[in-house]
């Protein structure tokens, strides 16, 4: 990639509302080159304070943004198919990111650029604690918080507020882990 397009990489990744940190590694620009990109578009100081690195760090933080990271968890997944097991690609992420933003624009909570990348990066590297499953009620993809999750963010909230519970789905096997990063093999 060369530096215009990094640069325009980087652009967009302030565009959408990551913080400088974030686009400089999307980017591969320079740290300088992010400031003064960040600072022509945003004009303010990009945030201080540690991002943390790791999902789980997120989930454990804020449990609001279980659920909207799951849609667009599944819209990542649809653009880039089993790959985000085992590939990361700053492009691919930012396109999910403006589908997620375009469906579920109406949402009260949205997870930011930021998060997206970091959790999209956490599940191609198969960091400790991001534990990608698929729900045995829908089939969507979530993140579980702890091994015993069968049921994903979405059908557990229409569960609590609906008092509804999706039977638990028969006609096709929820992937596993182990099976996802198989079949790519």
């Amino acid at each position: 990639m060369d530096s215009i397009s990094r640069a325009e990489l980087c652009e967009e990744y302030i565009i959408y509302g990551a913080r400088c940190t974030i686009a400089q590694i999307a980017s591969n620009v320079s740290r300088k080159q992010a400031k003064k990109i960040y600072d022509a578009i945003i004009a303010s100081p990009s945030p201080t304070g540690r991002l943390p690195t790791r999902w789980s760090a997120f989930l454990r933080r804020s449990h609001e943004m279980a659920v909207p990271s799951q849609k667009f968890l599944g819209i990542y997944h649809v653009q880039c198919g089993n790959s985000i097991f085992v590939n990361f690609e700053n492009r691919a992420v930012l396109t999910a990111y403006k589908a997620y933003l375009a469906i579920n624009a109406q949402d009260a909570v949205l997870i930011d650029l930021s998060l997206a990348w970091t959790l999209a990066r956490s599940i191609a590297q198969q960091e400790d604690g991001c534990d990608v499953r698929s729900c045995k009620h829908c089939l969507s993809l979530y993140l579980a918080k702890n091994t015993a999750s069968t049921q994903c963010w979405i059908c557990k909230n229409a569960h609590s507020v609906a008092l509804f519970e999706l039977p638990i789905t028969k006609s096709q096997e929820p992937l596993s882990v182990a099976h996802r990063v198989g079949a790519l093999a």
